[in-house]
This record gives C-alpha cells, sequence and structure tokens, in this order.
C-alpha cells in the first residue's frame, strides 16, 4: 500500500520560511520579531531549520513567554507541552482523576527519564519494547515514585490511560 506514495524530503526552513511559521503559530503578534531575532542569534540550526521542532518551540515559547537558553530545558519544556496537552484531554484515565494535572505532567516527565535513563544508561540502546523483559525489570527497578503505579503512568503515557 505504501508504495503508492511519493518519497519526499523536508528542506530545512530558510528565513523566510521560519518567519512565516513563527507568525502562524506565535499567539502574540507583537513580538514575531523579538523572536526571530532571538533565534538568528541562536546556534542552534537543526531545530530552527526544522518545521516541527521549530513548532514545538514556539509552542514552549507561547506557553512560557521565554524560550529556554540550553538545548537540553528546550526539549524537557517540549515533553511538559505535550503532556500538558495529554493531561488536558484526559479526564477519563484514573490518573488524572487521581493527580491533579501539573501534578500527572511531573510524573509523567518523571517516568520517561526513568525509562531514558535504563534505556541508555542501563540497557545501551536506544529503541525499546515495553514487553522486553529487560527493560521492565530496569524501569522496575529505578522507579522511586509511590503516588503512581509504575503500571498506570506507562498505560497513560503510551496507551492513552
Amino acid at each position: 500500500r505504501l508504495t503508492t506514495f511519493a518519497r519526499a524530503q523536508i528542506q530545512p526552513l530558510d528565513a523566510g520560511g521560519r518567519r512565516t511559521l513563527i507568525a502562524s503559530r506565535l499567539r502574540d503578534a507583537g513580538r514575531i520579531d523579538e523572536v526571530v531575532e532571538t533565534l538568528g542569534g541562536m546556534d542552534v540550526p537543526d531545530i530552527i531549520g526544522s518545521p516541527f521542532l521549530l513548532s514545538l518551540l514556539i509552542n514552549v515559547f507561547n506557553e512560557n513567554g521565554e524560550i529556554p537558553s540550553r538545548r537540553d530545558l528546550l526539549y524537557r519544556e517540549q515533553v511538559r507541552w505535550v503532556l500538558r496537552r495529554a493531561a488536558a484531554k484526559d479526564s477519563a484515565s484514573g490518573l488524572v482523576k487521581s493527580l491533579r494535572a501539573e501534578e500527572l505532567v511531573e510524573v509523567g516527565l518523571e517516568f520517561l527519564e526513568c525509562l531514558a535513563f535504563v534505556c541508555h544508561l542501563d540497557l545501551k540502546t536506544r529503541d525499546f519494547s515495553l514487553t522486553d523483559d529487560a527493560l521492565r525489570r530496569g524501569l522496575t527497578r529505578e522507579w522511586q515514585r509511590h503516588g503512581a503505579s509504575l503500571e498506570a503512568i506507562q498505560a497513560w503515557i503510551f496507551e492513552g490511560g
């Protein structure tokens, strides 16, 4: 079935494309020049050239009113933004009912940090399967959160509740 699709490669955004994307996603139109100038002074061509990553960056800016100064902070805030949206949309989950939305976001972030730790430092891999016994043992060993069960947070992150 997928053979009917033509292969395409997304090219990096040029300055005009960046400005157009920023203008279309930024809540405060009065800050477009400020954001464009700030991004122009940053050495992050992979982020500002990617429509996806630039969109995430603008989402973080819309929420926090500033662009994080370090890449790790940007990625952390991007993940928080995604988790906040998921928590806001998911009112039926048992976790959503037992935790405030912001607590759920923090527990979700802690779980993803735990998952990254086990994958990268313990298993030495970037790819994983939730059915992998070594991964499950590592997550069980490393999970320190008492307010949410490992199974519940894992289900919320990967299965939507």
